[in-house]
């Protein structure tokens, strides 16, 4: 086998040079652990053994290559081992070394032929100075052979001045270089290979020395570094503590003289061309002063100097102690320190500071002589009881001394005391209780005044108690005990609105005890006070009554409120379904003939000094009659006509023309059809309808043509359209569609024609350019389908709409084809409006469908931009429209899924999305799947807020017993307290009781009553009585709510017609606070009486119950589900659980 290779390779010697590889592979022995890689050798098929190399090494150690062991192969010449056995590899002499990588190594036996002329690679030291030796090889390599490694400089060659650098082919060094262990290509040639040792000249480097510069003890330090031109030396610290008497160690300097330039220690140098001494810097020690304390000539034995052990220097400040060993002189004190012991010297406080100078200091203490001092005592003078004060101070001349008060006390019978006098007969100087007087040179007795006691006298006031106006009698007399005073009259002319003056009472209330005018009354031991005592005038009330004036069925409404005259007063509704043959109930009157003053349902009447009798007005019954409207159907410009008349049934009216220049871009005008999508009945300009039994709208009929437009939101569009062609085949016209309208007008397509079953024709895919033209040719009669593909400016093909192509035998065409509107719409589960703001995202599905077409799971997809795609330009992410709108033009034959995120709203993710849902001929929705084949899909979905709370709302308002709920009835105050009661916890029954001479035991609301008043929530009236039936007026309404929830009231109020009303603070209030608004004029109204229909939707305001869209029967016969306000009703008035979510929406519910 093995002369067999050789003669394939190179005829068995028959070339010379030609070296003899056996075509082996190179194996690779796998690891065997991290100490057990392993260098194999291999005798690659020639004669003998290979030796064996027992270590095992670790990756990165270094081996060591052995030699040829037993490996021979006739008369050919050994030329080492290589790591590949047909020779290409790295080839490693005898002795030579390589580091090992990972894995265990195999190296192969090679040879060569003696007869091939083998070179040696010699080595030469390039220089007759270099010492040390050369490495020797002695292994013959042929030509074109690697060696590796190049040895290294083994010998330890060295040449003064220059550094070794490797080596090089050439003796100057402008060979090729070689570095030790680098491979070597054996060039071609027929003698010795040599390698010249490569010298480079080394640079030139200078020391740092330390002198002790005239030190008298301690040792330099030591740099034992060379240093070239421009090097950082770091100046070292005095290590061997120099030290010179009378000075301190300041650094280094490069002058002894220290005129050089210095250094600190730790700083740097930058190493010239020069060797550096650095000498010692010695500064000389300045020299010190002490300073010492003297007592001056304080008592023997008495206390100790201070001590200061410090030393300081010229300069320095000193701190003064205190008198710390307490020193002390008879009939002196303490008084600081002075530099001389007469005193005469410059003196120092305690704690203050001396600056040094160049002498030591003596501070002698400070004596002061002791002034006499002075007592104050205090004497009764006479005093029945008590005690005088005892002053314990002594003081000085001169000093301020406070004057004590009668702390003990003191007391003298028919006297008062009145202070304090240096003499017992009150003739000397007189202090008062915290007054001071001024030490003497004398002791000070000071003797109590006393003041004889005269009788106490009392006064008489009289109060206007709640007066609008006039004046308060005044008695200016004071009057003793047991004095009898006569009570005046009412001669200020005081006055109350609603009441009438009924003398005087000792207290506010009524409650105390009462005196008629010229009565009398006798003193006693207190001051009186006479409060005016008002009696309430109680005003006339009247009453409204309606009456059905000769109807035929119903009840008339009944109001049984109570008004006084000028209160407002709602008018009823026919809430009792009245009813005339023949007539329609028209509101009321004030006469039954209809000629007197007439109310509208809801509207106010002032009520005068009579009661007031309404009428049902009657209306005779007209036959009916119908209306003709024209709508502009989407116009963008112009107005569409009015037809103001009306019509009855049958009657035959013409159809108006355009006659308002309606306009719409991209469409014109065609006449009227009475859908909005043209599949009513079309009417031409100038034609006739006859009218039915209901009103008729005529819709303007557009026909589409191509146009551009630039609008930044989503437009409506026709559902489809045709476009005739006259005849392809033979003339190469274009057709032209603009199909791609909604989503971008300068969009090219690419089409492709199918049977009608969808099967792909073998008619080559052609091009619809950005003006909608195309060109076919050749093509059959018959009916296709043809796959429109949108094609965006990228080049990027995206999935369009699957359309019609009709080819007539005479060669004419008909396509037709939906518009491609790939608007979805995002509705709110719950209320179903449309959602703005919706950040929603587009992402490949997780299929084998997407796989295989190399998309990633999960991953937002990347849409080409559309510039002309209203709102986001195809962008994903992108955000929903004010409309709920979103959409994305997507490649086609994908599987994609949708996730939206918006505050107060689940994640919505599509895949949870089970609808099944086919779209165009190949793309649905399925299963979590949207597939988009060659059609669009739009999707639309709803969002779902997520619950934060639920339970059950409990009815506060009822109707009454007709049934009914009477929403335009006013709302009456014991109505008000029923509700009150029912909508706010009450935890505890007040203290105060009340009871009203009008709310009867029996009355239905009269515990509702009491707890509204005992909570303050309501108040009575002036009479006393409560008016249950009273119905509530808006400023009443606005006052009680206050009253409830005690906001800070608001000095003023926008609405016009407040300013100075007795409820203005409350009106204030309740605007600030939003819960009950005005009118569009700007008026609050506020005696206008407050309606059960309006104050429904101010309770469910207070109370945060969002009636939400309701889906059950109405409960009230009088307030269906057309009534303005039928879900705030419906929201007070029904039993319901609810539910409130996350974008503060609540649901409604029966049970």
């Amino acid at each position: 086998m093995r002369d067999s290779l050789a003669s394939l390779k190179c005829g068995k010697k028959a070339i010379l040079g030609c070296l003899v590889v056996l075509l082996l592979f190179f194996t690779m022995v796998p690891s065997v652990g991290a100490a057990g890689i392993q260098v194999i050798y291999n005798k690659n098929n020639y004669q003998g053994s290979a030796p064996t190399d027992n270590n095992t090494y670790v990756s990165g150690a270094t081996v060591t290559v052995l030699d040829k062991g037993g490996v021979y192969n006739g008369s050919d010449q050994f030329a080492g081992w290589n790591t590949t056995s047909n020779g290409t590899g790295t080839t490693y002499a005898t002795g030579a070394t390589f580091t090992i990588g990972a894995a265990s190594v195999t190296l192969y036996a090679t040879f060569f032929n003696s007869e091939d002329n083998p070179r040696n690679v010699l080595y030469d030291a390039n220089s007759g100075d270099a010492t040390g030796d050369v490495p020797t090889d002695d292994t013959p390599y042929p030509n074109g052979v690697v060696v590796t490694p190049v040895y290294g400089n083994t010998g330890g060659l060295a040449r003064d001045g220059y550094t070794f650098a490797g080596w090089n082919t050439q003796e100057d060094g402008n060979g090729t270089n070689y570095t030790g262990g680098s491979m070597l290509t054996i060039p071609a040639g027929s003698s010795d290979f040599t390698l010249y040792a490569k010298w480079t000249p080394a640079p030139t480097t200078y020391t740092v020395t330390y002198n002790d510069n005239n030190s008298d003890s301690g040792n330099v330090p030591v740099d034992g570094g060379t240093y070239m031109q421009g090097a950082t030396v770091t100046v070292k610290d005095n290590t061997g503590l120099l030290e010179k008497a009378g000075y301190t160690f300041a650094g280094w300097n490069t002058q002894a003289d220290g005129e050089g330039t210095g250094y600190a220690v730790g700083s740097t140098l930058t190493m010239g061309t020069a060797n550096v001494i650095l000498y010692a810097k010695w500064t000389l020690v300045p020299p010190t002063y002490t300073v010492t304390y003297n007592d001056s000539n304080s008592d023997s034995g008495s206390g100790n100097v201070p001590v200061d052990g410090g030393t300081y220097m010229q300069g320095a400040a000193v701190t003064v102690k205190d008198n710390t060993g307490l020193l002390e002189k008879a009939g002196y004190t303490f008084a600081g320190w002075n530099t001389q012991a007469d005193g005469e010297g410059t003196g120092y406080a305690v704690g203050s500071t001396l600056t040094m100078g160049t002498t030591n200091v003596t501070l002698y203490a400070k004596w002061t002589p002791v002034p006499p001092t002075y007592t104050v005592t205090y004497n009764g003078n006479n005093s029945d009881s008590g005690n005088v004060p005892v002053d314990g101070g002594s003081y000085v001349q001169g000093a301020a001394v406070a004057v004590y008060g009668n702390t003990g006390n003191l007391m003298r019978s028919g006297y008062t005391f009145a202070g304090w006098n240096t003499q017992a007969d009150g003739n000397g100087t007189s202090y008062a209780a915290s007054s001071t007087l001024t030490m003497g040179t004398a002791n000070v007795m000071l003797y109590a005044k006393w003041a004889p006691v005269a009788p106490p006298t009392y006064t008489v006031t009289y109060s206007g108690n709640g007066s609008t106006s006039g004046n308060a009698p005044v008695d200016s007399g004071t009057y003793e005990q047991g004095v009898t005073v006569s009570v005046y009259g009412n001669t200020g002319n005081l006055m109350r609105s609603g009441y009438t003056f009924a003398g005087w009472n000792t207290q506010a209330d009524g409650n105390g005890t009462g005196y008629a005018v010229g009565s009398t009354l006798t003193v006693g031991a207190a001051n009186v006070t006479l409060y005016a005592k008002w009696a309430p005038v109680v005003p006339p009330t009247y009453s409204v009554t309606y009456s059905d004036n000769g109807s035929t069925s119903g009840n008339a409404p009944v109001d049984s409120g109570t008004y006084e005259q000028g209160v407002t007063v709602t008018v009823y509704g026919n809430t009792g379904n009245l009813m005339r043959s023949g007539y329609t109930f028209a509101g009321w009157n004030t006469q039954a003939d209809g000629n007197g003053t007439g109310y509208a349902v809801g509207s106010t009447l002032t009520m005068g000094t009579t009661n007031v009798t309404l009428y049902a007005k009657w209306t005779p019954v007209a036959p009916p009659t119908y209306t003709v409207t024209y709508s502009d159907n989407g116009s963008t410009s112009g107005n569409a006509p009015v037809d103001s008349g009306t019509y009855e049934q049958g009657v035959t009216v013409t159809v108006y023309g355009n006659t308002g220049n309606l306009i719409r871009s991209g469409y014109t005008f065609a006449g009227w059809n009475t859908q909005a999508d043209g599949n009513g009945t079309g009417y031409a300009v100038g034609n006739t309808l006859t009218v039915g039994a209901a009103n008729v709208t005529l819709y303007a009929k557009w026909t589409y043509f191509a146009t551009s437009s630039t609008s930044s939101s989503p437009a409506a569009a026709p559902a489809n359209r045709l476009v005739l062609e006259s005849n392809p085949n033979v003339t190469g016209d274009s057709a032209k569609t603009e199909i791609t309208q909604i989503v971008g007008q300068n969009l090219s397509m690419s089409a492709q024609l199918m049977t009608v079953d969808g099967k792909t024709l073998n008619i080559p895919e052609f091009s619809i350019n950005s003006s909608g033209q195309f060109n076919l040719a050749n093509v059959p009669a018959g009916e296709y389908k043809i796959a429109l593909s949108v094609v965006a400016p990228s080049g990027e093909k995206l999935a369009g709409k699957i359309g019609k192509l009709t080819v007539q035998s005479n060669g004419s065409a008909t396509l037709e084809s939906d518009l491609i509107d790939p608007y979805g719409v995002i509705t709110d589960e719950l209320t179903g409006e449309k959602l703005e703001g919706v950040k929603v995202s587009l992402h490949w599905l997780d299929t084998a469908l997407n796989r295989s077409k190399g998309r990633t799971p999960d991953g937002l997809v990347v849409l080409p931009e559309l510039p002309d795609f209203a709102p986001n330009k195809n962008h994903d992410p992108q955000w929903s429209t004010s409309d709920g709108r979103y959409g994305w033009m997507v490649f086609p034959d994908g599987d994609y899924y949708i996730l939206a995120d918006k505050t107060g709203y689940e994640t919505f993710d599509s895949r949870k999305d089970m609808r099944n849902e086919q779209q165009g001929d190949d793309s649905y929705i399925k299963g979590g799947v949207i597939h988009v084949g060659q059609s669009i899909v739009q999707y639309n979905f709803a969002m779902i807020s997520g619950e934060i709370e639920s339970g059950e709302h409990q009815p506060y308002m009822v109707g009454y017993p007709d049934g009914l709920f009477h929403p335009e009835r006013g709302i009456t105050r014991s109505e008000v307290a029923a509700i009150l009661s029912r909508i706010i916890p009450v935890s505890a029954q007040a203290a105060e009781s009340r009871s009203f001479p009008d709310v009867d035991r029996s009355h239905w609301a009269a515990a509702e009553i009491m707890t509204a008043t005992e909570q303050h929530w309501m108040e009575g009236y002036q009479n006393g009585n409560f008016a249950p039936e009273k119905q509530v007026t808006r400023a009443e309404l606005a006052q009680i709510i206050l009253n409830v929830k005690k906001w800070d009231k608001v000095k003023e109020s926008s609405f016009t017609d407040v300013a100075g009303h007795w409820a203005e603070p409350a009106i204030a209030a309740v605007e600030q606070e939003g819960v009950i608004s005005g009118y569009p004029d700007g008026s609050f109204r506020p005696d206008q009486i407050m309606a059960r229909e309006e104050a429904v939707k101010i309770f469910n305001h207070i109370l945060n119950r969002q009636a939400q869209p309701i889906n059950v029967a109405p409960k009230w016969p009088d307030v269906p589900e057309t009534h303005w306000n039928y879900k705030e009703i419906m929201e007070a008035s029904v039993q319901h659980h609810y539910k409130i979510y996350k974008n503060g929406k609540e649901e409604w519910q029966l049970k």
